[in-house]
C-alpha cells in the first residue's frame, strides 16, 4: 500500500486539501501508512442542519484496495442530499468505526439529532457509544432485506412487515406477532434476527421512529441514491485513493450547486 501511496501521489492532494479552506482533513498513519483519512466540508458542517438527521453508510466499491468508504449524509432545507463528510477506514471492524467517529468529532463535527444506518452490529456499537445523545433509527430497507434471507416473500413475517410499513399504528401488533413465532421457534432459521429485532424495536418500529422526530425516510436511500451518482458519474471502476477522493469531493460540489439553484428559484419568486 506504501508504494502505491506514493504512486498515487496523496501527500500532495492531502496537503493541497490541508491548506484549503473548503476541508477539514484527518489523517491517521501506523509507521507511514496511510491507515485512515476523514474529510469534512467546512460549508456543509457550518449549515443549521448539519446537526439534524444523518444518513450514514458505507461501500467498499470504490477502491482497488476494497477499502470501506464511510459516508455521511445530511438534509438540507429543500429536502436535498448533502455530502457533509466521509472516511476512508481499513475494516468495518468496531475498532475501525469507532476511530472514524472520533476523527469527525474532532474536526469539530456535532452530535447529530438522529443518524439512519443499518443493522451492521460493529456500527451499532461504535454509533452508541460516539453519539451517546443521538436517536439511532435502523434502516427499514435494510430489515426487509435481512428478513427475506430467512423467511419466504408469503410468509405472514414479510406480510405483516409490509401492512405495518404502510400502517404505523399496527407497530406493536407486529412486534407482539414476532415474539409470539419467536417462542414457536426453536434453533429455525431466523432465530437470531428475530432476537434482535425484538431487542432493539425501538430503533425500527415506525411508531418508535415518529415518536422520536423521524417522520419520513424510513430507510437509507438517500445514502444508496450518493453511491449510485458516484459511480454513475464517475464509472464502476475501482479507483486510486486519490481517485475516490477527488470524485466524493466534486460531487459533493455538485450536490451543493443544486441546492444553490433550488434557492434562487424560491428567492425568485
Amino acid at each position: 500500500v506504501i508504494n502505491e501511496t506514493k504512486k498515487e501521489d496523496l501527500e500532495s492532494l492531502i496537503e493541497s486539501l490541508e491548506k484549503g479552506k473548503e476541508k477539514r482533513v484527518k489523517v491517521n498513519k501506523n509507521s507511514g501508512i496511510l491507515e485512515s483519512i476523514t474529510i469534512i466540508d467546512e460549508e456543509i458542517l457550518k449549515s443549521n442542519y448539519s446537526d439534524d438527521i444523518a444518513v450514514i453508510d458505507d461501500t467498499a466499491m470504490t477502491n482497488m484496495y476494497g477499502l470501506p468508504v464511510e459516508t455521511i449524509i445530511v438534509i438540507d432545507q429543500e429536502d436535498h442530499s448533502q455530502l457533509l463528510g466521509y472516511s476512508i477506514i481499513p475494516n468495518k471492524s468496531e475498532n475501525s468505526f469507532t476511530n472514524c467517529f472520533k476523527d469527525y468529532l474532532s474536526l469539530g463535527g456535532k452530535q447529530f439529532r438522529i443518524i439512519i444506518a443499518d443493522r451492521l452490529e460493529a456500527q451499532y456499537q461504535s454509533l452508541i457509544e460516539i453519539f451517546p445523545s443521538t436517536y439511532i433509527a435502523f434502516c427499514l430497507f435494510h430489515i426487509r432485506k435481512d428478513l427475506l434471507l430467512h423467511f419466504d416473500s408469503d410468509d405472514e413475517i414479510i406480510k405483516r412487515f409490509y401492512n405495518m410499513r404502510k400502517n404505523p399504528s399496527l407497530s406493536f401488533e407486529y412486534l407482539d406477532y414476532l415474539k409470539f413465532m419467536r417462542n414457536s421457534m426453536k434453533k429455525e432459521k431466523g432465530t437470531r434476527c428475530l432476537d434482535l429485532l425484538i431487542k432493539r424495536y425501538d430503533h425500527w418500529l415506525p411508531s418508535c421512529l415518529i415518536q422520536n422526530g423521524l417522520y419520513t425516510n424510513f430507510n437509507s436511500s438517500r445514502i444508496e441514491g450518493f453511491f449510485g451518482l458516484l459511480k454513475g458519474n464517475y464509472g464502476h471502476e475501482r479507483g486510486k485513493i486519490s481517485t475516490v477522493i477527488k470524485n466524493l469531493n466534486n460531487l459533493c460540489g455538485v450536490l451543493k450547486t443544486q441546492c444553490y439553484a433550488s434557492y434562487s428559484r424560491t428567492i425568485s419568486k
